[in-house]
């Protein structure tokens, strides 16, 4: 692998990030810098016919935007071990044991203020805390109630197709000469949980005699 230049100057926004934290290293936890000053290694074959590794925009599809970053340890960056790291991944330059910054936030174009960056920084630390289970458990309940509205949802769509008696089923005899009829009770609807409606097309009831 060739050598490579020094790293691009990195643009960092115009506030102080050390009372966020900071990592084993004594570099800030958190950092907010101009999305194409964020560069990474490639190796490959460049538009002059070269093959070399050499410094890219780390995150093109952003565009000129701040982000915010957030210190990983080398075992949650990498996700593999130095051997693992140099047998599949050396393209993407050496093993990380430092760790290295993932972006965790997109902000407008312009810098973020200091209450936006805590308001950022606070949600991700409170994330940070939550459990696979818990998570796992969230997203059930979440899908659950989205299930719910969509069939509260077809409910009254049923409903507004129905007629001036809604769901309830008329049931009668009608003798000759006669219009008359005794519609039959609507019976209560049975509790379905978490306020799940369930629409019927009404139970049998008590025929009256003509």
């Amino acid at each position: 692998m060739s050598a490579l230049t020094s790293a691009p100057e990195l643009v960092h926004a115009p506030w102080p990030m050390s009372a966020y934290g900071k990592n084993p290293f004594g570099e800030n936890m958190y950092r907010c810098v101009w999305a194409p000053s964020r560069r990474r290694i490639v190796y490959g074959q460049w538009p002059d016919g070269s093959v070399k590794s050499d410094w890219t925009p780390k995150y093109p599809a952003v565009g000129e935007r701040f982000i915010l970053e957030k210190w990983l340890p080398v075992e949650k960056f990498a996700g593999c071990t130095r051997e693992a790291w140099e047998r599949q991944n050396s393209l993407l330059g050496p093993y990380p044991d430092r760790g290295d910054y993932e972006i965790i936030f997109t902000f407008d174009a312009e810098a973020p203020t200091d209450g936006a960056l805590r308001t950022v920084i606070a949600a991700a630390e409170f994330g940070s805390k939550i459990t696979m289970a818990e998570n796992r458990s969230f997203l059930k309940q979440q899908y659950e109630d989205e299930e719910a509205a969509k069939y509260n949802e077809l409910c009254d769509r049923i409903r507004s197709r129905l007629p001036f008696m809604g769901s309830q089923a008329i049931s009668g005899r009608v003798s000759r000469g006669t219009k008359n009829f005794k519609p039959m009770r609507r019976r209560p609807l049975p509790a379905r949980p978490r306020n799940v409606v369930q629409v019927t097309a009404g139970g049998k009831g008590k025929r009256s005699v003509a």
